[in-house]
């Protein structure tokens, strides 16, 4: 058997016979200085790296220590490379380090290198420590791990109010120069609001303030935002603020609401073409008129620039029955907000709830009430050419029977007509709604006094009759845009 030691010796000759058959370049050691060398070409398996690496550094001219932790195997095949080279990769692939020590190289494991040096070998990154004097720590910290690179490290140190930021040079200059210009005093600033809710208005002013360091109370009771931001960013909020907290316009609505007992001529409705083409001037007092038949609706509009009067209209509906006023409210809505109008009743009604318990069961009585009677909703809206965009619902309900349940509760079973539609009108112009209409029922008691009351025997001398009377309701909305500032101020 032969022994470890000349096989060793001739495997290193060898090498070095076969380093020597490729001469054709210089090259650079690794270590200070630079040396006229071959390059090689390498075919090696299995050889014990520590071999392989003196090899290498005796061909660059360059002292070496290798560290007791250095072991392993090495298989490479390369041609024609400087040993430079040969030696980097080798240092590479077996995760080993070169630290030059002034004329002697050191060779080690990475992981002695940084247990010796506190960083990683050929580590690109620095050290920088950012002292702040406004912002806090945590929230620097978290704006600028937004821009970090990806090796990048920062760690916020809140007992100094400092940071500490391991990174590429280029990008510690661009984080140290971010943090300089976030780290400046900042100002705080009250908004009262006329107007507008400081809820509202708080969504829109968080979209302008800075990420980090700003602040945003909502004073709800004085209604009133408290801003903490650089300067430049509360008057950004200032002019946001100052663009939603505007006065609400407001439209001023007139309504009357007709009622028109029709007559057996009438009974299909009111005939708007000869009301308006036969007594009036369509051209004169009303523009775009549309007339329908039947139980359909007839829209309309005063022109606005003649007098709206409806005692005229009015009157020329006497042509079509009696004629009355159930209601002329007048009301101011705000732009965009619905009212409400109810002329009618509420009707009551109890239901009855059964409640089980172990050994007894409880009822327990619910007073509802139900809205009867004609029911106005409208939503103006005032566009920026001076129309108004309303939109309107009317209903018209009344209670046909009741329904009596097992319990000997009556419901009131209501019947409702209503429509809905948005109408453009001009400042000042009437809408005129009709073809509402619906039948009341009329008993009307006859008796002879004081005999007719007499019970059982008063049958004889009373008398009831029953009438279905049919009517038709007619709505005028006159819209008008309340002007505030062209208001003549009040004297005391």
């Amino acid at each position: 058997m032969l022994h470890p030691y000349p096989v060793r010796i001739v495997l290193l000759l060898l090498c070095f016979v076969y380093f020597a058959a490729g001469v054709s370049a210089q090259d650079i050691s690794p270590g200070s200085g630079a040396a006229a060398v071959d390059k090689v070409s390498l075919n090696i398996k299995g050889m014990d790296v520590v071999e392989v690496l003196k090899m290498l550094a005796s061909k660059v001219r360059l002292n070496v220590v290798v560290d007791k932790n250095v072991s392993g195997r090495v298989t490479v095949f390369v041609k024609d490379v400087s040993p430079s080279e040969a030696l980097r990769m080798i240092l590479a692939s077996n995760n080993l380090v070169l630290r030059q020590e002034g004329d002697v190289a050191r060779i080690m494991t990475a992981q002695d290198y940084e247990q010796i040096y506190g960083q990683k070998y050929a580590d690109p990154r620095r050290m920088l420590r950012l002292p702040l004097r406004y912002l806090a720590a945590q929230e620097a910290a978290a704006l600028l791990a937004q821009v970090k690179s990806g090796v990048g490290q920062i760690v916020a140190d809140e007992a100094s109010g400092a940071l500490i930021i391991f990174e590429t040079p280029q990008k510690l200059h661009e984080m140290e120069a971010l943090v300089l210009k976030m780290d400046r005093p900042m100002e705080t600033r009250a908004f009262d609001l006329n107007y507008a809710k400081g809820e509202k208005v708080a969504e829109s002013v968080r979209e302008v303030l800075s990420r980090t360091g700003s602040r945003l109370v909502i004073d709800s009771r004085a209604n009133r935002l408290i801003v903490t931001d650089y300067p430049e960013r509360l008057d950004r909020a200032e002019a946001v603020i100052s663009g939603l907290d505007q006065r609400t316009r407001e439209v001023q609505i007139d309504a009357k609401i007709v009622q028109v007992n029709l007559t057996d001529k009438t009974a299909l409705g009111i005939d708007w073409e000869y009301v308006l083409n036969k007594k009036f001037s369509v051209q004169g007092m009303f523009g775009n008129v549309i007339t329908t038949t039947g139980n359909k609706w007839t829209i309309g509009s005063l022109n606005p620039s003649e007098h709206n009067d409806y005692s005229a209209v009015i009157e020329a509906l006497q042509t079509q029955g009696n004629t009355r006023i159930l209601s002329a409210p007048r009301l101011a809505v705000v732009n965009n907000e619905s009212a409400k109008i109810l002329v009618g009743s509420k009707q009551v009604y109890v239901t009855t709830t059964a409640v089980q318990g172990q050994s007894t069961t409880e009822t327990a009585e619910a007073v509802n009430f139900v809205d009867v009677g004609v029911q106005l909703y409208v939503t103006p809206t005032i566009g920026a050419d001076g129309f108004i965009s309303i939109k309107v619902r009317p209903e018209v309900s009344a209670v046909t029977e009741n329904y009596t349940t097992s319990t000997g509760n009556k419901i009131p079973i209501v019947e409702t007509s209503e429509t809905e539609t948005t109408v453009l009108l001009e400042d000042g112009a009437t809408l005129v709604i009709g073809g509402l209409m619906k039948d009341e029922t009329i008993r009307t008691t006859n008796r002879i006094p004081w005999v007719g009351s007499i019970p059982f025997l008063g049958f004889f001398f009373r008398n009831t009759v029953e009438e279905t009377r049919k009517t038709e309701l007619v709505i005028f909305l006159t819209c008008r845009i309340m002007d505030f500032d062209a208001q003549p101020q009040e004297h005391l």
